[in-house]
């Protein structure tokens, strides 16, 4: 009867564990309903413009269920336009006329190739008791120096979803300034560059991508957008 016991134990553990990897490998969503991000935009002639991101509702393309997302101007309630994603096992797509072209990818890990770049770094950092993976890539572009991070259940620094949608033009760009599930920030653009749970400090990287800087050089270019809207 022990051996039964024993048997029947053991295979409970072995049906289990499937499971218990599953849960171990799973990722924090990021197109959560309801889910808000600030992006500050910025032209190479200096002109600056703060936009709103909104997952707002689902929808259902090549019977996948996607995520519809809003853009609006930070200053007004008018959609610019309304974009598509889809979010699959820590990978996000762009959606566009039935194509799906990927954005990041969460599961990758060290040295992995990402385009023309590469993952510098992965480690976990832990954002007002939450911890979340975090890569940090080196894009390839720019004799190396454009690094961008990318941050389990958050996002990306550098906006590829707006950039991807045509929304910016030759010569401007994005970053991500805060993250919000409704009326709670969880996330801001000083999170990306948080100590790891080891205790190591990242590199400060521009992300505007002109290489390593001075986070007070960072955090003031940041609050003089902020002071023109």
């Amino acid at each position: 009867m022990k051996q039964l016991f024993y048997k029947l134990g053991l295979l409970s553990i072995i049906m289990l564990f499937p499971t218990l990897m599953s849960s171990q490998n799973a990722f924090l969503p990021i197109l959560k309903q309801g889910r808000s991000w600030k992006i500050a935009c910025k032209d190479e002639n200096g002109n600056s413009e703060i936009l709103t991101m909104t997952v707002a509702g689902d929808t259902l393309v090549n019977d996948r269920n996607c995520k519809k997302i809003k853009v609006a101007a930070l200053e007004g309630s008018n959609s610019i336009v309304t974009i598509v994603a889809f979010e699959e096992e820590g990978k996000v797509w762009s959606v566009e006329d039935g194509t799906f072209s990927q954005l990041f990818d969460m599961s990758l890990n060290e040295g992995d190739a990402v385009d023309a770049g590469y993952v510098l770094k992965s480690d976990v950092i832990n954002v007002n008791g939450v911890k979340r993976k975090r890569l940090t890539i080196d894009s390839g572009i720019d004799c190396d120096d454009y690094v961008f991070y990318v941050v389990e259940g958050i996002g990306i620094s550098t906006d590829r979803f707006l950039y991807n949608a045509s929304i910016f033009g030759e010569g401007k760009f994005g970053t991500m300034l805060s993250c919000m599930d409704g009326d709670e920030c969880i996330f801001t653009e000083n999170d990306f560059r948080t100590a790891s749970v080891d205790g190591n400090q990242p590199l400060f990287y521009d992300l505007n991508g002109d290489g390593l800087v001075d986070v007070d050089d960072v955090n003031a270019l940041i609050n003089a957008i902020l002071s023109k809207q």
